[in-house]
């Protein structure tokens, strides 16, 4: 409970950790179902903080312990994780065999959900090679899938997925109706940080969907906002400062686009203050930078300075801890 506590409120470290230490308990009473369980809880964790490498490790282990402990359908859904977290790296070739492997038993198995989610990760695995037609019919029949099980949040991810696709293909009218799907797939959902966190990607496609389509501009950034500051509000009830410092920094670049820059400023400060007290410099760098660019519009170019320096020098210490984790990975 306390680890399911700190990732419904964003505190990933405490979650990581307390789900590790779960499954080494797990372990010490020779619990492999218990012990792989943990260890993908940790995993998921570590995929929030950006610590793809040391997720992988975890659900490999999760993934031979459930093979071990002959629960096939626990080890199906640790191969479709595994293969997914592969695909977080864009390794194609890492991720394609064992997302073949889960498919294989989940149609044997007649698992609709666990399909459904393999073929999201396959639509995936193919917008990372290039192959957008493949990769257009996997969403589509994952889609299928979602619809008959009536899945909300499958639908939801499934439709962010496709609506990315399409806007990255230049199929805009396809990106528009994808994005306005996943929209209103995610405004069902009950609040949690994965709904904060879809509500915010979904927002930033559409702000970048705005400059395609100048005929529907008016209707996408005003869904861009209302999905932000949605976030916003769902990360205050449920607690969670990464993601409110996220939409609060996404929403002033937002007020920037359209040359509120007083309103962008205040916003960016709130998104830097959402973070005080937490060790998250890939957010303060980020928020930094704009706050440098926002005094720059403003001609403050001392103050635009001073920030672009303060973030060079985060940016600097987030490299440095890249380094240590791969040298112990």
């Amino acid at each position: 409970q306390q680890a399911e506590r700190a990732y419904r409120t964003g505190n990933l470290e405490t979650a990581a950790q307390t789900w590790s230490d779960a499954a080494i308990q797990a372990h010490t009473v020779e619990d492999p179902t218990g012990e792989s369980r943990a260890l993908a809880h940790a995993a998921a964790a570590r995929q929030g903080l950006g610590q793809y490498q040391a997720a992988i490790d975890q659900l490999q282990q999760a993934r031979t312990l459930a093979e071990q402990g002959g629960d096939r359908a626990h080890y199906a859904d640790m191969t479709q994780q595994l293969g997914a977290a592969w695909l977080l790296l864009q390794d194609t070739d890492a991720a394609e065999p064992l997302l073949d492997e889960a498919q294989q038993i989940a149609r044997k198995r007649n698992d609709t959900s666990l399909e459904a989610a393999i073929a999201d990760s396959l639509g995936t695995l193919e917008q990372f090679r290039g192959n957008n037609a493949a990769a257009t019919e996997h969403y589509a029949h994952g889609m299928v899938l979602a619809d008959r099980l009536g899945d909300i949040t499958l639908q939801a991810r499934i439709a962010t997925n496709a609506g990315e696709l399409s806007l990255r293909a230049a199929n805009h009218a396809a990106a528009d109706t994808w994005l306005a799907r996943a929209r209103t797939a995610t405004d069902k959902l009950p609040d949690s940080r994965d709904k904060a966190y879809q509500l915010i990607r979904i927002a930033r496609l559409q702000q970048q969907l705005a400059e395609a389509l100048p005929e529907r501009r008016t209707a996408l950034i005003r869904s861009a906002y209302t999905g932000l500051n949605s976030a916003e509000q769902i990360a205050d009830r449920i607690g969670d400062p990464r993601a409110r410092s996220w939409a609060s920094g996404y929403l002033g670049e937002l007020y920037e686009s359209q040359g509120r820059t007083a309103d962008a400023m205040s916003l960016t400060r709130r998104a830097i203050y959402a973070i005080q007290g937490l060790h998250a410099p890939e957010l303060l760098f980020r928020w930094e930078w704009q706050q440098g660019r926002l005094l720059k519009a403003k001609g403050h170019n001392e103050g635009a300075i001073k920030n672009y320096r303060k973030a060079i020098h985060t940016l600097h210490s987030v490299r440095t801890e890249l380094a240590a984790s791969l040298e112990r990975s």
